[in-house]
């Protein structure tokens, strides 16, 4: 909690992951990973703490978008990378 503090004092963006991982990720040297960690609901406290706290959800939650569709309405001090959503339904 202390960084957020600075990071909001000084008006620093922080990167914050969502979505998944890579491919069998809890076998190949992070066994701790899970993916319920990856959900943008997680970080919705933060940003009501931290109301100046400008975070940015990388990747755009492929696995939850709808969660992070919520959250980027709600606070205006969330932004989205939604490259990795565009690379990934150009694929199919």
């Amino acid at each position: 909690m202390p960084y957020l503090e600075v990071w909001e004092k000084y008006n620093i963006p922080v990167a914050y992951r969502t979505g998944g991982g890579p491919l069998i990720a809890v076998y190949r040297g992070t066994p701790k990973f899970r993916i319920k960690n990856g959900d943008p609901l997680l970080i919705e406290d933060v940003l009501v703490k931290y109301p100046k706290l400008r975070i940015y959800l990388m990747y755009g939650s492929e696995l939850y978008y709808k969660h992070a569709l919520g959250v980027i309405n709600l606070f205006e001090q969330l932004y989205v990378d939604i490259g990795a959503l565009l690379w990934e339904d150009s694929m199919l």
